[in-house]
């Protein structure tokens, strides 16, 4: 579906672009289709990118838990017809509305790697996930947790527990629908500083945005503020560590911090966010309540007044909710994902209720000059799994297509019936939410 048309003062300036600029916007949108027609090449010049060689630890096999405690328009002004300056900045913002979509960690096991591999050696991880583009692409700005980085070949392509996926992932993420790639995550460092820098270049020339891991010191320094629909959205991403992977440069990944989440919150706001959305790494893998840690976290981000929290690492749904909260004085809605679970990945042990993921729906609209959030949703996703000649295949669909696939898998159709009604129960569960010193937060 198509994304909705951004903002009205997008479309004045588009009417006073002259002609070299029009010639301008043909030469960058021939630019982008040829980006985006190396989905079906594969790596192509990305790969022919300089890296260095790096060398990781390899005997850190540490599980992907490792659950850290909780510490304490430049340019000439254009005044619209009918309204002086002063007019347009005392007059509320127009009203308007925005669908954010937020999906699961993908996490491209070596079974994936090996199933997207094609005979001429190319990879196309395409028909892995093509039946969820319609639930991605259904919205006006979609994310997703990116745990696999694509650092490219000479980095060597390995699942757990350090990980590097081939470049066609993120063309294929692109062509999903998907817009922001979650870069700060417990495998941010897994093919060191080096190759942390390779994956935001490669993002880069995708046309991926991203967050939560950095360059240089002036890029961490930045915050991310997205205009959308002429709302503007400050998007925070942070993880409680790197498996035990040193971090060579302070600010190469965010880390959960009190300090830094109110930093970040704060320049967001400065920068002119309406909205907060933190994305963040935290909780323990395959369990489906809130830990200790998550509820700490919770308590320091509903304290700024954060609007959209979306949280990953269990690998498994947690309940989402609707929540009040008062900041400032004034009461707002607040969506909270506990864990989104997976989006599409290869684990090999067998663990419950590990494929079953969402896709999730967060409705946002500024009404009378103020933006909150006015609802939330989900549609439920499925990672289909089976063998040809031995190989692993992989399929993530969408729930509603369920039925489609009863014959063709008689027996995997019982389980993912079940799960998909265990996640809904989940899904729909209250958190009772006390901090570590024994209160709750405040009600409003």
């Amino acid at each position: 579906m198509f994304k909705k048309i951004t903002s009205t003062l997008m479309l004045a300036s588009m009417i006073l672009l002259s002609s070299c600029q029009l010639n301008t916007e043909a030469e960058i949108t021939n630019a982008q289709s040829t980006s985006l027609s190396q989905t079906t090449i594969g790596e192509d010049v990305l790969e022919k990118t300089d890296t260095k060689e790096i060398s990781t630890d390899p005997t850190n096999t540490k599980t992907e838990m490792g659950e850290e405690p909780a510490t304490t328009t430049s340019g000439d002004s254009v005044t619209l017809e009918g309204n002086s300056a002063d007019e347009e900045a005392d007059s509320p913002l127009a009203d308007s509305e925005l669908t954010l979509i937020a999906s699961g960690d993908v996490l491209s096991h070596i079974t994936n790697t090996q199933a997207a591999k094609k005979a001429d050696g190319s990879y196309d991880f395409w028909p892995q996930m093509a039946e969820i583009e319609g639930l991605l692409s259904d919205g006006d700005y979609t994310l997703v947790n990116l745990e696999s980085p694509i650092a490219g070949e000479k980095f060597g392509y390995r699942g757990f527990p350090k990980f590097n996926a081939p470049v066609n992932l993120g063309f294929t993420l692109k062509k999903l629908g998907v817009d922001l790639a979650i870069t700060s995550n417990n495998h941010a460092m897994d093919n060191g500083f080096e190759g942390l820098k390779q994956n935001l270049d490669n993002l880069d020339r995708i046309g991926l945005e991203h967050t939560g891991t950095y360059r240089t010191q002036e890029e961490a320094d930045e915050v991310f503020v997205k205009e959308i629909n002429g709302i503007k959205i400050g998007f925070i991403a942070t993880s409680y560590g790197t498996n035990n992977i040193p971090v060579p440069n302070d600010f190469a990944v965010d880390l959960n911090s009190k300090k830094l989440i109110r930093k970040k919150i704060a320049q967001a706001r400065e920068e002119g966010a309406e909205i907060i959305v933190h994305h963040i790494h935290w909780g323990r893998e395959y369990t489906e309540y809130p830990s200790q840690y998550q509820m700490d976290y919770y308590g320091i981000m509903t304290e700024e007044g954060v609007d959209v929290i979306v949280g990953s690492h269990p690998h498994r749904l947690q309940p989402m909710e609707m929540r009040k909260i008062t900041h400032e004085g004034r009461t707002k809605n607040q969506a909270v994902i506990w864990s989104t679970g997976n989006m599409w990945q290869g684990q090999k042990k067998k663990r419950d209720f590990v494929n079953l993921g969402s896709v999730f729906r967060i409705e946002i609209e500024r009404k009378d000059g103020v933006a909150q959030v006015k609802d939330l949703d989900y549609d439920s996703i499925y990672i289909l799994r089976w063998q040809v000649d031995g190989k692993e295949q992989y399929k993530v669909i969408p729930h509603s297509d369920m039925d489609l696939y009863k014959e063709q898998f008689p027996n995997t159709y019982d389980t993912m019936k079940k799960e998909f009604e265990w996640g809904e129960k989940t899904l729909n569960n209250t958190v009772d939410v006390i901090y570590s010193d024994g209160t709750r937060p405040k009600q409003p």
